[in-house]
């Protein structure tokens, strides 16, 4: 979605700020546009090729990269570890997972 054509009709010097989904941003059209002054900077919580972000971004002075935590406030904390408490107690119950990633059987 964020690739050289959005890039290029920026015409404000925006500061892009990435919390969502790091394949979202072309790493390489970014690195072109921060260079080129396109933009005036990053801000990025994901980063496609996590967990190693490219050289090209860690090395610009006119990026933020941080380590995929822009989630953890205290209030989503506390729901991440509560969801987990009950995904455990309904499978202990014999229940299915409501958010299981793969297809789990209860035995």
């Amino acid at each position: 979605m964020i690739g050289t054509r959005f890039l290029s009709k920026c015409a404000k010097r925006p500061l892009l700020i990435n919390v969502s989904r790091g394949g979202l941003v072309d790493n390489a059209a970014l690195a072109v546009a921060l260079d080129a002054g396109m933009i005036r900077g990053a801000a990025l919580d994901v980063v496609d090729g996590e967990p190693s972000p490219p050289q090209s971004l860690l090395n610009l002075t006119d990026v933020i990269i941080t380590p995929h935590v822009a989630y953890a406030s205290t209030a989503a904390m506390v729901e991440l570890r509560t969801r987990a408490c009950e995904e455990v107690i309904r499978t202990l119950r014999g229940e299915q997972p409501r958010n299981a990633c793969n297809t789990p059987r209860v035995t």
